[in-house]
């Protein structure tokens, strides 16, 4: 597998195809990966395979303790986050390449780059499970709460089709973990 390097316009459609799979279609724009690449708060990086085929990509941004209540809609948490986050936003490896420690190695990335700031995620929830479980508790991320519809809306605005396959619409509990920044 080849190293990890920042995402460029080259990737962009790519990705989109990616994400269209993996998310549902146009769950993730064009634009907002073009966001990616020319905004100072976001960082996105692309894994590619020894062919040279985009096999995982990882979206971060940089947030903070009131953007995230606002986006949540809940400011009974401000006790529990820090003011210097980081969101992953957005994580995607192709089914083929899962459980080769890819998206770990995505989040191994983005903790270097950032080391003095907390870390967000966003999961979802449906009938089979937690999406990130599994990598959420390998980083030691505590759930810090779970939102039994907090992208409904979204959804139905959009007309998101929901990977989960639950519905015509998302009906995941959207599962939030945090973890705060320590000191070694």
């Amino acid at each position: 597998m080849n190293k990890i390097k920042e995402i460029t316009i080259n990737d962009l459609k790519f990705l989109k195809e990616m994400s269209d799979i993996a998310l549902g279609t146009d769950y993730l724009t064009l634009d907002y990966f073009e966001k990616v690449i020319n905004s100072p708060l976001y960082f996105g990086w692309v894994v590619y395979s020894d062919a040279h085929i985009p096999v995982a990509f990882l979206i971060a941004y940089r947030t903070s303790r009131m953007e995230i209540q606002h986006y949540l809609k809940d400011y009974s948490i401000a006790n529990q986050l820090t003011e210097n986050t980081v969101c992953l936003d957005t994580m995607v490896v192709n089914p083929n390449y899962r459980y080769k420690g890819i998206g770990k190695r995505l989040i191994d990335n983005a903790m270097l780059k950032f080391p003095e700031n907390s870390f967000i995620m966003y999961a979802w929830k449906s009938k089979v499970g937690i999406n990130m479980e599994r990598i959420a508790k390998y980083y030691n991320f505590k759930i810090l709460k779970e939102y039994p519809d907090l992208w409904t809306e979204d959804c139905l605005a959009n007309k998101f089709s929901c990977p989960s396959k639950d519905g015509d619409c998302c009906s995941c509990v959207t599962v939030v973990y945090y973890r705060a920044y320590r000191i070694n």
